[in-house]
């Protein structure tokens, strides 16, 4: 019996024993469950956090993305009109200078009392096929010059004949100012200006 008892104790001991480890293994399961959770709901608010970053992202880099399109679309549309813009200075300038030595030429004929009529005529035709590359006024007045271009300016009065010079010398300073440019120095002296630290 005393065999008994102490294996009966000792079972009672067991019991216990495997109530305790059971009751340490669910308390560990639980804190581990418990750590568990608190680790996961801060990853998982984390990951949300980056989520709700990456999106926030995506979208401003869409935006971004758009702005730098319609910007280049802007720069197209510029480039191509200051393309079209050179590449009629060359003939503009042409234009304005042949345009002037007619002028000088009608000038001459009707103070020398030579051809006007067939100046004026050459000057005419010349407008036909030239006149949209002048500038507006440079435009207006040069037509004026020629087309009335006296062919008796001897026999004009004296207001007729400075109403004459008068037309000519518009149609020359519209004509240079058409085609003026600024003085080098002038890009110079603005160059240094915005260049100054």
């Amino acid at each position: 019996m005393p065999i008994l008892l102490v294996l009966n104790a000792w079972i009672i001991n067991l019991e216990e024993f495997f109530k305790l480890v059971l009751a340490g293994l669910i308390g560990g399961i639980v804190a581990f469950f418990s750590l568990l959770k608190y680790f996961f709901s801060s990853y998982a608010s984390e990951k949300g956090r980056n989520l709700a970053t990456k999106q926030d992202i995506a979208e401003i880099t869409n935006k971004i993305e758009e702005v730098k399109h319609q910007y280049n679309l802007i720069i197209e549309q510029f480039k191509g009109r200051n393309q079209l813009r050179l590449a009629a200075l060359d003939k503009r300038l042409e234009v304005h200078q042949q345009a002037y030595s007619l002028l000088s030429e009608l000038s001459s004929s009707i103070m020398n009392k030579k051809d006007v009529r067939i100046i004026a005529q050459k000057c005419g035709d010349w407008w036909w096929e030239h006149c949209l590359y002048l500038d507006a006024e440079a435009r207006g007045a040069f037509w004026s010059a020629f087309r009335l271009a006296p062919e008796n300016y001897y026999e004009l009065t004296r207001e007729e004949k400075n109403k004459t010079r008068n037309d000519l010398h518009k149609a020359f300073s519209l004509l240079e100012k058409a085609v003026e440019l600024p003085p080098i120095n002038i890009e110079l002296d603005d160059f240094k200006k915005d260049n100054k630290g």
